[in-house]
């Protein structure tokens, strides 16, 4: 979960952040949660950068 602004459209944005003096991307926008009554955002969903590396490593 994260709470960086999204907005429709951005599933598969990064998620950057500072490690040292070096930005990475650390993970990928997939979903949003949000109230139906209100349509308001309750939460960010993202897959991390470290999940997707095994997976292609196959481990």
């Amino acid at each position: 979960m994260h709470n960086c602004a999204t907005a429709g459209g951005s599933s598969g944005g990064p998620l950057i952040a500072w490690v040292g003096e070096q930005p990475y991307i650390v993970a990928l926008n997939n979903a949003d949660i949000k109230n139906l009554e209100t349509n308001q955002d309750i939460t960010n969903l993202a897959v991390k950068i470290d999940f997707l590396d095994k997976l292609v490593a196959g481990n």
